[in-house]
């Protein structure tokens, strides 16, 4: 007798949300997924079609997830309602929130706890559903991954009851990254008037993203190390942030 295959959901909901990244979160798991040989069903629900996105197994879940409301019913009415027409065994959420009403396994992703540990960051309906959403995933979800040591120790911190369920996997570089050329990274110091060795943080200046810490560590050992402090990607008040660590002139000149 066959042995029934597993089936295995994927929420892409916010898949081509630019800047949100759930569109890399669900295609890198599905790839390491095929690369395991694992004997398995797979299914991504979304409330769009993706040319993209493996359209021979993406299922389509109304309604067009644009206000609040048509995005609560999709998370915790319809994609329940589907996940039990397909008898789906277990279900990866990308982002933070798992369904209310799921009647099966799930895996959860939290990124971070950005939402409770910067509280006046979020609008006070956002801060609440994502507060709850994730309070909620931490206990109900059969597992939870998070991409950072960090995120897990705030999570032991603050849920402690939950720790026993955190899986911690680094997020990789894209298998299409390639490093440049040493004439063109010349190229690229020179156009940022980059003259010397420096420390490299990448990321945005948000204090969720570390960019804090990593100011406070260099204002540390300024004294010690030649080096440049270069920091590369969007920034959200870079002048809040040196402010935050009471950083001298000569800090913010480097």
């Amino acid at each position: 007798m066959e042995k029934k295959k597993l089936k295995l959901g994927f929420v892409a909901r916010n898949y081509d949300q630019p800047g949100f990244g759930v569109s890399t979160v669900v295609r890198n798991l599905y790839r390491a997924l095929q690369e395991s040989e694992r004997s398995e069903q797979h299914f991504f629900f979304s409330d769009q079609l993706h040319n993209d996105l493996y359209p021979e197994k993406l299922v389509h879940v109304s309604p067009l997830a644009k206000s609040s409301f048509s995005k609560l019913w999709w998370d915790h009415v319809s994609l329940s309602a589907k996940c039990r027409r397909y008898q789906i065994d277990t279900v990866l959420f990308p982002y933070h929130v798992r369904s209310l009403f799921l009647g099966c396994h799930s895996v959860v992703i939290i990124h971070d706890l950005m939402y409770h540990l910067f509280p006046n960051d979020w609008s006070d309906l956002e801060r609440a559903y994502m507060q709850l959403g994730t309070e909620y995933s931490l206990r109900e979800a059969d597992a939870i991954i998070v991409p950072s040591q960090s995120t897990a120790q705030d999570i032991r911190r603050l849920f402690p009851q939950s720790a026993c369920k955190l899986h911690v996997i680094p997020w990789g570089i894209s298998e299409n990254f390639s490093p440049q050329s040493m004439d063109k990274k010349m190229e690229t110091f020179r156009s940022c008037d980059i003259a010397k060795d420096f420390v490299l943080v990448i990321g945005s200046d948000h204090p969720r993203k570390n960019t804090r810490v990593a100011l406070e560590i260099f204002k540390s050992v300024q004294h010690l190390i030649p080096h440049d402090f270069v920091f590369v990607g969007p920034s959200f008040g870079i002048d809040t942030t040196w402010k935050a660590i009471s950083a001298p002139r000569e800090l913010r000149e480097r």
